[in-house]
């Protein structure tokens, strides 16, 4: 852009025509990408569809200010703003990475265990959850110290959101009005299939929170819950 400011000939402004072209073209290629490949596979469509939703909005934008800057200032100076804007944001971004939330530091080996698995689906119900389309409710009961409480409702605050990123609908964090070690985190689904692909949506990241969340628990481990909607015709035997 700087060249195409400065060009005194058709012929230079040509050139910088072309490198521009080129570089256009790398770096709405290279940046797609890179949309593509952090996103989670289950999640990549629709992550790809917000990004290219903000990058033409933003190109709409970026068409009217620049426009209305040439026509205000001249076109040279236009050009020269916009390259060396394009310089200093070129600067600023290498500070931030796009894959940073993955590189979150993994906690204490000590704490990193396996979830307790939840009960087996009883077996007159196995044909129920293979063709249902209800919602299903999910809960998992912690006993903490109340000395770690605070501790604990920090890390719930990252599960939360783990939970959304995973499919959750709903989630509420209960306390048990009769025993003050006593919490129930429940959430739901949309539906069976999206309860088994909880598991695989799970990055090392997600796994290393619910961990360390799960390593407040005092007493045997109390595995997770699940509920499948029943209904509403049904109750009456309908």
């Amino acid at each position: 852009m700087a060249l195409l400011a400065i060009a005194p000939h058709v012929l230079v402004a040509a050139v910088g025509m072309i490198l521009f072209g080129f570089g256009w073209v790398t770096a709405a290629s290279v940046t797609q990408g890179a949309a593509q490949m952090a996103a989670p596979g289950w999640v990549r469509s629709r992550a790809l569809a917000i990004f290219q939703l903000a990058f033409n909005f933003a190109l709409a934008c970026g068409t009217f200010f620049w426009g209305w800057i040439g026509t205000t200032v001249g076109l040279t100076e236009a050009l020269l703003a916009s390259a060396g804007t394009g310089l200093v944001l070129a600067v600023l971004a290498r500070g931030f990475d796009i894959d940073s939330a993955s590189d979150a530091p993994a906690p204490p080996p000590e704490i990193v265990e396996p979830a307790p698995a939840p009960e087996a689906v009883a077996p007159e119900l196995v044909g129920v959850v293979r063709e249902a389309r209800n919602r299903v409710l999910e809960t998992q009961a912690y006993r903490i110290d109340p000395a770690d409480q605070d501790a604990f409702l920090s890390a719930m605050a990252e599960v939360r959101e783990v939970r959304g990123r995973i499919g959750a609908t709903d989630w509420q964090l209960f306390e048990d009005v009769a025993h003050a070690e006593g919490w129930l985190e429940a959430w739901t689904v949309q539906n069976w299939t999206d309860h088994l692909r909880e598991a695989v949506r799970l990055s090392d990241a997600d796994r290393a929170i619910l961990a360390r969340a799960l390593a407040f628990h005092r007493g045997p481990p109390m595995p997770p819950r699940r509920y499948l909607a029943f209904p509403p015709h049904r109750l009456h035997g309908g």
